[in-house]
């Protein structure tokens, strides 16, 4: 049976499908092909609909055949080639693109294998410039492997490129996030690698970054402070022994994945906080005080060691508490809860019981 007869989609009015099809792509991440399936009227307000195209997803056809790109990125038109590249451009028309640069084909790869990669790619991105003359970006993400150095990326690339609407830019190239830095005044989150930090010591942080993610952290997390409006940050990797703390009141969402010391960050003011150590990270390890998160509601851990790191925080309006231990049998994760919620004196005569699988 056809999706035409199943969906009263005719019956809306031309003038609100466009705004349904926004709302239906952006929330449900589907591709914005597959409601030129629908009927006539979706099929034609959905290529008038110019915000739905603006997903462009650059690869190398390998790739695309050996994994599900499009679930991995289902709201992006997948393009291999210089034709697919020019139809998502031209669909996309004039509204500022949301791209995505993916230099890798399998996990591991040698360097001149790499170098033909680059070689492969760029040419997909100049297609963008010549069909679109100067393009306009609304964010920028470049994944690629840990070796992959972005000093081979040509000094021309993405030099003619509009920044001036750049609300979101992950990428590991520095001449990248010097240009959005200068160019644009509107760029929210950043997703950066922590050698970065040292770079921008010479330049000043965005105020308008809200959201930023720091991974391959091998350095102290000092002048974050500078971000007043920061209220989301992510840390990955590990940071040095003994490094100063910085302060961040304004911050809201915190996500610790593998760092240490384990807390480097003063942040009272924490609504939700998730965890993720490593299991060496913290063996022996004993705070010399109690973290109080006065306002935190929501706290995730997931580890693969005991629980133990979660008795040494005081949260008082904790509502969620989203525990995930893997490797470890029922017993040992009742005893550690059992440790962070310790038997509290009780009456004479009252029965104490502890939790138990």
């Amino acid at each position: 049976m056809s999706m035409r007869i199943l969906s009263p989609a005719e019956k809306l009015p031309l003038e609100i499908i466009p705004e349904i099809l926004k709302f239906h792509v952006t929330e449900n991440f589907e591709p914005p092909e597959r409601l030129l399936l629908v009927c006539r009227s979706w099929h034609a307000a959905a290529l008038m609909t110019r915000e739905l195209w603006g997903y462009i997803l650059l690869l190398l056809e390998n790739h695309h055949a050996r994994f599900d790109t499009k679930k991995t990125y289902p709201q992006y038109q997948v393009c291999c080639t210089s034709a697919q590249v020019k139809r998502a451009v031209q669909r996309a028309a004039r509204v500022p693109l949301d791209l995505c640069v993916v230099w890798s084909d399998s996990e591991h790869t040698s360097w001149g294998r790499t170098i033909q990669r680059v070689d492969k790619i760029i040419p997909l991105v100049k297609t963008i410039e010549w069909k679109a003359f100067v393009p306009r970006l609304r964010s920028l993400t470049m994944e690629a492997e840990d070796h992959l150095i972005w000093m081979n990326l040509p000094d021309d690339v993405f030099g003619l490129w509009d920044f001036s609407r750049l609300e979101v830019l992950k990428t590991s190239n520095e001449r990248l996030l010097d240009k959005a830095m200068q160019d644009s005044r509107h760029l929210s989150r950043l997703k950066i690698p922590g050698i970065s930090l040292k770079y921008i010591k010479s330049n000043k942080f965005p105020a308008s970054i809200r959201h930023l993610h720091i991974f391959k952290m091998h350095m102290t997390v000092l002048r974050l402070s500078e971000i007043t409006q920061l209220v989301s940050l992510e840390l990955t990797g590990d940071l040095m022994q003994g490094a100063p703390r910085d302060t961040l009141l304004q911050l809201q969402e915190l996500y610790l994945h593998g760092c240490a010391p384990f807390w480097p960050i003063d942040c009272p003011n924490l609504l939700r906080l998730r965890l993720h150590p490593k299991v060496t990270s913290y063996v022996g390890y004993e705070p010399a005080e109690i973290i109080s998160l006065p306002l935190l509601r929501e706290l995730e851990y997931i580890s693969s060691s005991q629980l133990s790191l979660l008795r040494f925080f005081h949260a008082p309006q904790l509502v969620t508490l989203d525990i995930q231990e893997k490797g470890y049998r029922k017993q040992e994760t009742y005893d550690a809860l059992n440790e962070i919620w310790p038997p509290s004196p009780l009456s004479t005569g009252v029965e104490q019981t502890q939790l138990r699988p």
